[in-house]
């Protein structure tokens, strides 16, 4: 999702851009195009109800991404009908605790597959819960749309980086049913890498502050690809697991040359003390985190973020245009809510968008599930207003190879520019 990519959505009388999808079996990505005098059927309050399903943690460090996702897919979903069905609504919450026996990813695919009349599941927001859910939805023949996993073997084979048995294992059926709506971390790596060589880094090196699976993903990618964007990856050893040991890992970050540095996962308080010390030690290196540290924890003082002392030479990535890119909709969802939208918002609505242009594609058939499934992964044109040049592959993967990168400024993450790295794995 980026500037290079229309993303102004249709909210009302305003234009919006919605997503191309792949054929069956192929890399084409089809764009949609509305039909010639096409009307919205009216509603049919005898109609079939179909459920649609999120999972998000409400809970815990993410639970503000995951309250702008489901405002987004309330905000699309508010009518309660397209044509002929019914829709209900049901947020699932896959927030881990300890007290759960059976882990509320795997508990929330269960109760979306035991559903007859679910059409569609919209989550996980981690890649390690979709891990868990993917292969029982895949199983059920529900089309998954996931707003933020970015771990490649979800859909992809990458050597030294995914499982031996990756993406095979999650599908159980032999074909993909996962949309990703932002793209995976092979690119956010990648962009990463283009933004450090642009301010002259020579020597990069990375860590992981992830308990799951993307932040050690993104190191290792990181790792692979540093070499193609000329420079010298450094295993430095010794980072540990207690922040008094950070500033002599900074030292040795200093002795060998690192000249910038890659923060992967999400914020902790751990991961801003390191920063503090990496500053301290290369006072002029470039730090870039990624999507998980874009954000006013990592980078406002006064939100127990690093001092300000570090603004000048701290970056962050994110799958998120800026603003101005999506300002019809945020004019919609104020008019409508009269508040501001979190930014995550807009991936909601596009995932509920999707799904409504899937059930407006439905036949003559029953199966309503299979036909949504079909129509969204299949690439059959939906009769949406759409627009622009936005697409997946034949694996569920975004066709825009892109990502953003945020300066900051006062304390604030701020959109700088956005890049579309040549080289990805």
């Amino acid at each position: 999702m980026r500037a290079s990519t229309c993303l102004l959505l249709k909210v009302g009388a305003a234009a919006f851009c919605a997503a191309a999808l792949a054929a069956c079996g192929s890399n084409r990505s089809i764009t949609l195009n509305p039909p010639q005098g096409a009307k919205p059927k009216p509603p049919n309050h005898s109609s079939h109800t179909v459920y649609v399903y999120s999972s998000l943690p409400l809970k815990g460090s993410q639970r503000q991404e995951s309250n702008s996702i489901i405002d987004g897919i309330r905000l699309a979903l508010a009518p309660g009908h397209v044509g002929d069905y019914t829709i209900k609504y049901k947020s699932l919450d896959d927030s881990v605790t300890h007290a759960a026996s059976i882990p509320p990813a795997v508990s929330n695919a269960q109760t979306a597959a035991r559903n007859s009349s679910t059409v569609a599941y919209i989550g996980d927001l981690d890649s390690g819960a979709t891990e868990l859910s993917l292969p029982i939805l895949n199983q059920a023949g529900i089309v998954q749309i996931t707003p933020g996993s970015g771990y490649p073997g979800l859909t992809n084979k990458v050597p030294h980086v995914t499982g031996l048995d990756e993406p095979l294992k999650f599908y159980p059926t032999g074909s993909f049913t996962l949309l990703r709506l932002i793209p995976d971390d092979m690119v956010q790596a990648a962009a990463a890498l283009e933004l450090l060589r642009s301010t002259g880094c020579t020597h990069v090196a990375a860590a992981s502050f992830d308990g799951g699976i993307d932040g050690p993903a993104l190191v290792k990618a990181v790792q692979l690809r540093a070499k193609e964007y000329g420079m010298a990856y450094v295993a430095a050893p010794g980072l540990g697991t207690k922040t008094s040991g950070y500033p002599a890992y900074a030292l040795k970050l200093r002795q060998a040359s690192v000249g910038c540095f890659v923060l992967a996962g999400h914020v902790t308080p751990a991961a801003v003390a390191l920063t503090q010390q990496i500053h301290i030690a290369l006072p002029t290196g470039a730090i870039i985190g990624s999507s998980g540290f874009c954000s006013r924890a990592w980078t406002d003082p006064a939100r127990h973020g690093v001092s300000a002392a570090v603004d000048p030479y701290l970056y962050c990535t994110s799958p998120l245009p800026p603003p101005s890119k999506y300002q019809a909709f945020i004019t919609e969802f104020r008019r409508v809510h009269h508040r501001t939208p979190g930014a995550y918002a807009l991936i909601g609505y596009r995932a509920a968008r999707m799904v409504i242009d899937g059930l407006n594609n439905l036949g003559s058939g029953r199966d309503n599930r299979k036909e949504v499934l079909r129509a969204l992964i299949g690439g059959v044109s939906h009769p949406s207003l759409v627009a622009g040049n936005y697409g997946f592959d034949a694996r569920g993967n975004l066709t825009t190879h892109a990502y953003a990168i945020y300066n900051v400024v006062d304390g604030r993450p701020s959109y700088d520019k956005t890049l579309t790295p040549p080289r990805v794995l």
